[in-house]
C-alpha cells in the first residue's frame, strides 16, 4: 500500500511551476537539499542527484534539460539494503546562461545563492519549501499522530536550515527543529500547520483527504472525551454514595439516625431513599431547596460522625 507521504509528493510532482524563477529555485533546492546523493558531488565532472522516487528522478531530468544544453544522463541501480531500486541522474557541471530562469554553473556556491534570494519572492520561497519537502520531507497519515519532519543530514544543505525556518515562519507556521550529532530536522505538530503546509505545496487532494480524517479524528476524539468524563463522574458518585450509606449503616447501628442532629438528617434520609444520585441531584429534593455544596458539606459531616464511632468502640475493645 502507499505511504502517505509518497502520495503527497507525487501529486506535489504533477503539479508545474510556470514562472522560470521558480522552477529554477525548485531545480537548486531539489539537487542542493538532496540527501540520498548525500550533497551535491562530483562524478567526472558532473553533479549527481540521487533518489528511490522515478518520479523525481524524471522531474530532476525535465528540469535539467530547461536549464542546460548539454544532455543529462539518467540511470538507476539496484539498493540491495532496502530491497529497492535507486534512480541516479548525471547533470552537467556548466549550465547555459539563456534565458530569464537560468544560471551559470550548479556549483554549490551558485546553488546557495539561488536559494538564499527565493526569500525574496513568495512563489519562489513556496518552490524552495516544496523541493525541501520532496526530498527529505515525510508526514504521518492523518489517522496517526499529527507530525510533519525534514531531516536534513546532506552537510551542505544544514546552511539553509536557518532560512526554511525563516521561510516556515513567513508563512506564519509554527516549526521546531533539533540538532543531533550531524542530523538537522524541522518539523511542525499542529493540524493546522501540516494542513496549511500542503495548501502551500499545492497538494490539495491530499489536504481534502487529511481535513476529512481529521475531522472524523476529532469527532471521534470528543466523543470519546465526553464518553470518559461521563464514566468518571459516574464512579465518582457511586464511590461518594457508597461511604455515605456504609456511615449511615454504622450510625443506625451504633446510635441510630435518629440522634442525628435535624439538620444532618434529612440528607441522611435523602441519601437513603436515593442511592444512586449525586449530591446535585439531592439538592433538588431538599424542601427549602438548598445548594449543592449544603447538601455536599451535611454528607461529609454524617461520615465524620461515623469515622468519630468506629474510633470510639475501637477503643473501647482495646
Amino acid at each position: 500500500m502507499q505511504s502517505f507521504t509518497k502520495q503527497v509528493k507525487e501529486e506535489i510532482i504533477k503539479n508545474e511551476f510556470k514562472r522560470p524563477c521558480c522552477q529554477k529555485t525548485l531545480f537548486a533546492a531539489l539537487v542542493f537539499l538532496n540527501n540520498s546523493g548525500r550533497a551535491v558531488k562530483a562524478f567526472s565532472g558532473n553533479m549527481v542527484f540521487s533518489s528511490s522516487s522515478a518520479p523525481l528522478a524524471r522531474l530532476i531530468l525535465k528540469l535539467a534539460k530547461k536549464f542546460s544544453k548539454q544532455k543529462s544522463i539518467w540511470g538507476f541501480k539496484e539498493d540491495k539494503k532496502r530491497k529497492s531500486y535507486r534512480y541516479i541522474v548525471y547533470l552537467p557541471s556548466e549550465i547555459s546562461r539563456s534565458g530569464e530562469g537560468s544560471f551559470a554553473t550548479t556549483s554549490q556556491k551558485n546553488m546557495l545563492s539561488i536559494l538564499r534570494e527565493a526569500q525574496n519572492k513568495r512563489c519562489c520561497s513556496r518552490a524552495l519549501i516544496t523541493g525541501l519537502f520532496l526530498n527529505c520531507g515525510a508526514v504521518n497519515p492523518p489517522n496517526k499522530a499529527y507530525h510533519l519532519e525534514f531531516i536534513i543530514n546532506n552537510p551542505s544543505a544544514r546552511r539553509v536550515a536557518p532560512l526554511m525556518m525563516k521561510l516556515f515562519k513567513a508563512e506564519k507556521l509554527t516549526p521546531k527543529y533539533y540538532k543531533k550529532e550531524k542530523i538537522y530536522s524541522i518539523y511542525l505538530k499542529k493540524a493546522d500547520d501540516i494542513a496549511d503546509f500542503l495548501n502551500i505545496v499545492k497538494a490539495h487532494k491530499t489536504l481534502l483527504k487529511f481535513e476529512d480524517v481529521r475531522a472524523f479524528k476529532e469527532t471521534k476524539n470528543e466523543v470519546q472525551r465526553r464518553v470518559n468524563c461521563e464514566v468518571a463522574n459516574l464512579e465518582k458518585i457511586m464511590d461518594a454514595s457508597y461511604r455515605q450509606l456504609k456511615a449511615l449503616e454504622i450510625i443506625n447501628e451504633k446510635m441510630g439516625l435518629s440522634r442525628l442532629p435535624r439538620n444532618l438528617l434529612e440528607a441522611a434520609v435523602l441519601r437513603l431513599e436515593n442511592p444512586e444520585k449525586s449530591s446535585q441531584e439531592l439538592a433538588f429534593l431538599t424542601d427549602p431547596q438548598i445548594t449543592r455544596l449544603a447538601v455536599s458539606r451535611k454528607l461529609k459531616r454524617i461520615e465524620e460522625i461515623a469515622e468519630r464511632i468506629k474510633i470510639k468502640w475501637r477503643k473501647k475493645w482495646e
